[in-house]
């Protein structure tokens, strides 16, 4: 029975180190793009090259459901992240964004919600095509989920996921939520009674006018220069500039390393 349990924690201690280490690639990976990108000028804006640029983000047309989870913004939003999760009752946690005690979330689906924007840069418009975030993360759309099926509301602990909502390639601080008894017009709800409240979307967004710095591949899309991700050249974007997802990208590299360390500790230790 010994051996037995020591195999169980040998394995979950295997798959603890292994879910940290991919975790942690991908941060290495969005800081190495961070720190060989320069910043690029206007001049330097020509098709197929990989740019960083800062300047004011511009909308010209929200994404779906956008008014109804940043209800309190006075911009328009030109995309946003959004993850789906049932409320836990009676469990609670600090909200370092909210600066509050809110009831614990579990996630069991996250994606992004695009309209049309970009970023100025001098006299030029340079539109953002954040599309290959969802196909890194295999991220559904927002109109694709289901509320209340058990089967496809399974929520994996935290450190053994990571799904779009929380991706080293975004930085974003403008927040927004709304119940799933307020997207029933898009969201497919399989419950309807009361329930509905124990769900929620948060979303993570990018309102018209912020400071928004962008990394990523310019291309031409419907004549436009657009910056986009690839998989050699990931696409960053932050409302807090590079300095903002570099210090990020710092803390969640040492938050990641330090639970490789507890675990290899743990697993000396015990096994």
């Amino acid at each position: 029975m010994v051996e037995i349990g020591q195999l169980v924690f040998g394995i979950l201690i295997f798959v603890l180190i292994i879910v940290a280490a991919w975790r942690l690639s991908g941060v290495l990976k969005a800081l190495v793009a961070l720190w060989r990108r320069s910043q690029a000028t206007e001049a330097a804006i020509t098709p197929d090259e990989t740019v960083a640029v800062e300047g004011k983000a511009f909308v010209e047309e929200p994404p779906i459901a956008a008014d109804r989870l940043f209800n309190n913004s006075p911009q328009n939003i030109g995309a946003y992240v959004w993850r789906a999760a049932f409320m836990s009752g009676g469990s609670y946690t600090y909200d370092s964004e909210r600066g509050e005690l809110r009831t614990v979330r579990r996630s069991f689906a996250s994606g992004i919600e695009t309209g049309l924007f970009g970023v100025s840069l001098g006299n030029k418009e340079l539109y953002v095509d954040p599309s290959w975030l969802a196909q890194a993360y295999d991220a559904e759309p927002l109109s694709e989920i289901t509320i209340g099926e058990h089967r496809s509301n399974v929520s994996l602990p935290l450190g053994l996921s990571q799904r779009l909502f929380d991706s080293p390639y975004l930085h974003l601080n403008t927040i927004g939520e709304c119940r799933s008894s307020e997207l029933t017009d898009i969201v497919e709800v399989k419950i309807h009674d009361n329930r509905t409240d124990e769900f929620a979307v948060e979303g993570r967004g990018i309102p018209a006018r912020t400071q928004l710095f962008v990394s990523g591949t310019i291309r031409i899309e419907n004549g436009n220069p657009t910056i986009v991700g690839t998989e050699d050249a990931p696409l960053l974007i932050s409302d807090s500039g590079r300095k903002g997802l570099r210090n990020q990208l710092i803390w969640k590299m040492a938050k990641q390393m330090s639970l490789i360390v507890i675990v290899v500790g743990l697993g000396v230790l015990f096994l």
